[in-house]
């Protein structure tokens, strides 16, 4: 068994029993707050905030491993930077969709309306339909060097936006979003210890198992490309038709 295998394998394994104790942590240790309107931490609703800061905090990170992978693959044209990228971008846009599930659930109870045309909202939508956009180039344009090239420049150009992501609140100021949590206005930094400390847990356990998912998304595609290399390969020697 290789080392990567081992890796991933352990990775989800912890991630297997990490999950359901996170969740056993969000609905019976962080307490639950009275309701106010002029809280976005308090009620029921605040639930999703495990879930949804979590999701979104991992995306930006494995989005942005996706882009500087894309990056080193036009440079040095090594497939395995490739496939890489591909199973970061992967993971990405899983974790995109699980951000933009949660985040309009949380809105509609904390600020009454489902979506707000923010800076920081539209750019989140903005790098999700990009990546959605490389991950459906990769799935069906074909698997050709100039179709790799062409999808690593897509995703190269999400880097400047996931970086604009997370400085979007400062530059352009707060609508409805929330502070960044490191802000000294953020309702997060003055949370009760054990807010805080489920919220950790819960950023480490998405990250393990996001880590587990781009490894077998990798393992995936390397597989793709063995399989497709071997049918051309039979082509070229007449030995399929």
């Amino acid at each position: 068994m290789s080392r990567k295998h081992t890796t991933h394998l352990v990775l989800m394994g912890i991630a297997t029993v990490a999950i359901p104790v996170v969740l056993m942590m969000i609905f019976f240790y962080a307490p639950t707050l009275p309701e106010s309107n002029s809280s976005d931490m308090n009620g029921v609703v605040q639930k999703i905030f495990y879930f949804h800061v979590g999701s979104a905090m991992n995306m930006l990170i494995i989005l942005l491993a996706a882009g500087i992978f894309s990056l080193m693959f036009l440079i040095r044209g090594d497939l395995k930077y490739d496939h890489w990228a591909g199973a970061c971008a992967d993971t990405g846009t899983l974790l995109g969709m699980m951000v933009l599930c949660s985040g309009p659930l949380w809105a509609k109870k904390a600020w009454g309306t489902w979506w707000n045309f923010e800076p920081r909202l539209m750019l989140v939508l903005l790098v999700f339909l990009m990546y959605l956009g490389y991950a459906a180039m990769r799935r069906f344009g074909g698997t050709d060097m100039f179709t790799r090239k062409l999808a690593a420049g897509i995703s190269v150009l999400g880097i400047p936006a996931i970086i604009f992501i997370r400085i979007a609140v400062n530059l352009w100021g707060r609508k409805l979003h929330p502070e960044n949590l490191n802000s000294d206005k953020s309702e997060f930094a003055s949370s009760a210890p054990e807010i805080q400390t489920v919220f950790y847990v819960s950023i480490l356990t998405i990250l393990v198992f996001s880590l587990a998912v781009v490894l077998l998304r990798k393992r995936i595609r390397q597989a793709e490309d063995s399989v497709e290399s071997c049918w051309h390969a039979a082509q070229d020697a007449d030995i399929v038709l």
